[in-house]
């Protein structure tokens, strides 16, 4: 369980729009934008039910937890048991990191951590900036294999944006759909899918992962929240016990569910090789 203490954050922005940033796992505690909360805040402390996790070289499951890379088989933490999972491995391997900051001024931070662990091939840095700009929330993530090896990389982010009452999706070019035959990870098929035909998707039980859809907008009452994403083609939408009934978790990611086994999405770092990517929040 990752727990986040009150005191150990920073704060970037101005009165009428700010954030609050973790130096642990780079969190993202809350987005502000005159006085009015846009994220769901975690109520147990845990830090994949609320706000804005970062997840990195991973997002999502692992089966069992063990993937074979270059003929060489893994072993990651089973550390999915916060949520009810005993199995599998989810979200990354810097959700418990202390990150340090390396820069900020008033509208900008930005931190960096390394990934140096036994169940991951290679070494990693990672280097991540948040920025109040022009009315936004900008991510922009960097990623360096520092290490002698290649390595497996997917980025993802997880937001819960807060809802009121029935919302809507809208997206601006074609989606597909994964399919899962278990119900839990996809066996390579895509499906044709649209958000925009759908007039109550908060009637459907979402936990679900989604290829294209260029820039996501997010209808409610509440708020109307756009998100553009920079090589992240790969999105989740969760509405389900962790998200109530007042808010939907919109997810960038640069691959699929599990993708250290079935290869959707997985980019693949060859020693000294970067790869940046990025995601923005406009809130109306």
């Amino acid at each position: 369980m990752q727990l986040y203490p009150m005191s150990d954050f920073e704060i970037v922005g101005a009165e009428d729009f700010f954030a609050t940033i973790y130096r642990r796992g780079a969190y993202v505690g809350q987005i502000v934008k005159n006085g009015k909360k846009i994220l769901k805040e975690t109520e147990d402390g845990v830090d994949i039910k609320g706000g804005i996790p970062i997840l990195v070289p991973y997002g999502d499951l692992v089966r069992d937890a063990k993937y074979t890379f270059h003929g060489t088989e893994y072993h990651l933490p089973k550390n999915a048991h916060v949520v009810g999972n005993y199995r599998d491995s989810i979200h990354g391997l810097t959700r418990s990191q202390e990150w340090n900051v390396k820069k900020r001024n008033d509208n900008s931070i930005s931190l960096f951590t390394e990934i140096n662990d036994p169940g991951y091939p290679s070494i990693l840095g990672v280097e991540i900036t948040y920025t109040i700009i022009e009315g936004s929330f900008d991510a922009s993530i960097s990623v360096v294999n520092t290490g002698e090896m290649p390595a497996p990389l997917v980025i993802g982010a997880h937001p819960y944006f807060i809802t009121s009452g029935p919302w809507k999706l809208h997206h601006q070019e074609r989606i597909q759909m994964l399919n899962y035959p278990d119900g839990v990870f996809p066996d390579g098929k895509l499906m044709d899918y649209s958000f925009n035909d759908i007039d109550n998707p908060e009637k459907l039980n979402l936990d679900s992962s989604f290829v294209g859809g260029g820039a996501l907008k997010l209808e409610s009452k509440y708020s109307t929240i756009i998100l553009e994403r920079i090589n992240m083609t790969y999105f989740e939408v969760y509405n389900g016990t962790f998200a109530g009934k007042d808010s939907v978790a919109l997810e960038p990611l640069t691959g699929a569910i599990d993708a250290f086994n079935n290869g959707m999405g997985l980019k693949e770092l060859a020693s000294g090789e970067k790869f940046k990517c990025g995601f923005r929040i406009t809130v109306y």
